[in-house]
């Protein structure tokens, strides 16, 4: 009976994570690219594909998707312009398994070509708060992400309609190849 019990308890927690990425996939592919105008106003905005790394579990490395949206223009510290995003991801572990989530970030107005960010969520009573603090160069966004029980960073690149298939380097471990 317990056997049985435990047999239906991981088919259903399976389902469950085949209907979130499926709910995220039609996310993902109904989202449009962004355009050159679209992307010097809102520089985080749109689709980014990669992969993520920690630095202190089991996990390791796994492909990473994320859709930012922007949310609202704001003053950070000193009254200098800013920008709030919605940062929807989805990382895979182990090749098979998604983990989604959001992050609200707060960017800095673009310097010297370079935008930073930040941001935080709250991950459970237990593991806290994981935050983090990023940049954005080019077509490519680097962050690094800090918990109780993990870090690490996670390395995009812009999907636009010229820009090649980057999932199968985001396999690897190395996040320089992609």
């Amino acid at each position: 009976m317990r056997r049985k019990l435990l047999g239906l308890l991981g088919i259903a927690a399976l389902c469950g994570g085949c209907a979130s990425r499926t709910a995220y996939d039609r996310h993902w592919n109904a989202e449009p690219v962004v355009t050159a105008s679209a992307v010097e106003a809102t520089p985080l905005a749109g689709k980014w594909q990669g992969s993520w790394q920690s630095n202190d579990s089991d996990y390791y490395f796994g492909l990473a998707h994320a859709i930012i949206m922007p949310l609202e223009a704001v003053k950070l510290t000193g009254g200098t312009p800013g920008q709030t995003y919605e940062a929807h991801f989805q990382l895979y572990h182990f090749w098979v398994f998604t983990e989604e989530f959001r992050v609200t970030f707060t960017a800095a107005a673009p310097r010297d070509g370079k935008v930073s960010f930040y941001g935080e969520r709250i991950m459970n009573p237990i593991d806290g708060v994981c935050r983090y603090d990023g940049f954005l160069q080019g077509d490519k966004i680097v962050t690094s992400f800090n918990s109780i029980k993990d870090y690490g960073t996670i390395v995009l690149r812009r999907v636009t309609a010229e820009s090649p298939d980057v999932t199968g380097a985001a396999w690897g471990p190395s996040q320089d190849n992609h």
